[in-house]
């Protein structure tokens, strides 16, 4: 205590009451009393501090630097405690509290200003680095393609890069236009590669004739493909105009996709005679009109190399006269009968798409059973769709690799479609089921075959049922087929998996589902790539018009397998264009609406 009092200073020692008391402690050799008045004068120690802070009092009323650091340094172990208890009450402090608490807010004050012109140089420089990071990510941005391998590479070879990279993309008529405005060099390349200019599509309710004229000359003299889509709904005197623009080089043209209406009937006249190259001709046709089959009959006429017929009719009663012999594929909707006609002579088709047309109840007639000796035999059919699976029982197919089937829910399919291939002898790689089919139908049909390797579900139940039922249709069929693959839900139900082997797997649907549940799908793609027994998936997709995306969660579960390997498209919105991704899972004709 002495050594505390000798701390406040001697000129403060003979006013001090403390100091007075202190001394009588230190001469008291009773040890027994000294406790006692040692204890006595523990109460005296708010007299001490506030004595100590009165004679350090600078003029203006604040604590100095160093009185502070004293005054924090010398604080009651006691005096420390209340102050804690104080932070969670709304008690008064003491008077040696107080002075304990504006002691450190002084400090800490202190600091706080010290630290916080500390923070304002910090970011001053702070932005300096971020201003002087910005210049030079500019600065390589600007020189990075100078020194570009594609500055250097010749037109001719950046030309079919291209060329090959955008081969069957939807819209492939523009890229031309886009590259050509990209820089000078790559509109020299799209300029001296002809071949990219060599697509035309013309849609009845937008059209271009200046743009067309000029594509026409930049093609020279290579072959052409046509795309033409008449409009009901649009002028047809500037359709007509383009079509009779395009006629005048139908000597060069090699493909011809023609959605026809009344107005362009009498535009076919024009092409009579004048078609050597083409090889491949797909017509849709609404009308029933007399003139119609006689233009159509003059087309087919004067195009002795066509190996590619596709016809949708409405009302088709006879097919035109095609060169059947020579057909390598073949797309046509129609009765059985017409189909019946080209399969007896088109020997040599690789790929065919036939579908009849669907009649009311009371009009349907079933196929008739064929004889055993009265079947068509394909031996270079590699690709079929059949929109009733009662048409395999009249065909043999011993080269087929992968059948597209309409099923609606059909018991007597996996018969037909067991009988057919014990018959064809033939190893199928890829399956694709659309329609509404049954979940266990189709378990069963990849169990059985293990050589199927690539699976493609198109749900369209809106042709099956009313609009109000296809939607709850559509949502049980997509949903009790992820439920079917998903490899976890099989152990748990202790049932064999369906098609480990499986690589490839499509979900698509036409139909406008209510929701689509991604958890399950993504569950389903965990499980394939990760359960035992299986091959690795490598590819999957998702095509669907509902409007929901998938949750934060599940996306970013989705963009870790993709990240992973996994070859992954999860396309939803009315954006997304379903129907010609259809259209190729069934080998029908994108084109056609």
């Amino acid at each position: 205590m002495e050594r505390v009092a000798l701390a406040f200073g001697p000129e403060r020692r003979q006013d001090n009451c403390a100091r007075v008391g202190t001394s009588r402690l230190l001469h008291n050799h009773s040890t027994h009393t000294k406790w006692h008045e040692f204890k006595s004068c523990a109460s005296l120690w708010p007299a001490f501090v506030a004595l100590y802070m009165t004679s350090r009092r600078s003029s203006c009323g604040t604590l100095r630097d160093r009185d502070n650091s004293a005054i924090l340094a010398l604080a009651n172990p006691i005096t420390i405690a209340g102050v804690r208890r104080l932070v969670g009450s709304n008690k008064p402090p003491q008077p040696a509290e107080e002075t304990y608490v504006r002691a450190l807010l002084s400090r800490n004050r202190a600091s706080e200003d010290r630290l916080t012109e500390e923070q304002s140089k910090l970011e001053a420089r702070l932005k300096d680095i971020e201003s002087e990071r910005a210049l030079l990510v500019e600065q390589r941005e600007e020189h990075t393609p100078i020194i570009s391998p594609l500055r250097r590479m010749p037109w001719e070879l950046l030309a079919e890069i291209i060329s090959w990279a955008t081969l069957g993309c939807a819209g492939d008529d523009a890229v031309p236009w886009v590259l050509a405005r990209v820089s000078h060099h790559w509109r020299g390349a799209a300029l001296s590669h002809h071949s990219l200019w060599s697509t035309f599509r013309v849609e009845g309710g937008r059209i271009n004739e200046m743009m067309l004229e000029e594509q026409i000359k930049r093609t020279q003299r290579i072959p052409l493909k046509i795309h033409f889509t008449g409009s009901d709904y649009a002028d047809p005197i500037p359709q007509q105009r383009v079509f009779f623009m395009l006629a005048n080089h139908s000597a060069r043209w090699q493909e011809l996709n023609l959605a026809l209406t009344q107005a362009l009937v009498p535009c076919l006249g024009s092409l009579q005679g004048s078609l050597p190259s083409l090889k491949r001709l797909r017509i849709q046709s609404a009308g029933s009109e007399v003139e119609t089959q006689d233009r159509i009959d003059s087309i087919l006429a004067a195009a002795p190399d066509l190996v590619d017929f596709g016809m949708h009719h409405t009302q088709l009663l006879t097919l035109p006269p095609i060169p059947t012999s020579q057909l390598t594929s073949y797309r046509v909707h129609g009765p059985w009968q017409i189909h019946q006609h080209v399969l007896q002579l088109a020997s040599k088709l690789v790929e065919a798409r036939i579908t009849l047309p669907r009649l009311d109840d009371d009009e349907e007639q079933p196929l008739p059973s064929p004889a055993s000796d009265a079947r068509y035999r394909m031996d270079h059919l590699q690709r079929i769709h059949v929109s009733d699976v009662k048409i395999l029982e009249h065909l043999v197919t011993p080269a087929l690799a992968e059948i597209s089937l309409y099923l609606e829910g059909n018991d007597a399919a996996l018969d037909c479609l067991s009988a057919f291939i014990s018959r064809s002898s033939c190893t199928l790689r890829r399956l694709c089921l659309q329609g509404s089919p049954q979940s266990s139908i189709t378990a069963e049909i990849l169990n059985r075959y293990p050589s199927i390797t690539n699976f493609a579900l198109v749900v369209d139940a809106a042709s099956a049922a009313g609009f109000g039922d296809s939607v709850d249709l559509s949502n049980s069929v997509l949903h009790s087929h992820f439920g079917l693959l998903d490899q976890w839900d099989v152990d748990l139900r202790e049932a064999p998996i369906v098609s480990p082997q499986l690589t490839d797997i499509c979900f698509a649907t036409t139909d406008p589902i209510s929701f689509v549940r991604y958890r399950s799908f993504l569950g389903m793609l965990q499980s394939r790539r990760r359960g035992p027994g299986q091959t690795f998936l490598r590819a999957a997709t998702l095509l669907t018009s509902v409007q929901h995306p998938p949750d934060f969660e599940t996306q970013s579960a989705l963009d870790a397998l993709q990240d992973a390997g996994l070859n992954l498209s999860v396309r939803y919105g009315a954006h997304v264009d379903v129907g010609w991704r259809i259209k190729h899972l069934t080998y029908g004709t994108p084109w056609v609406f």
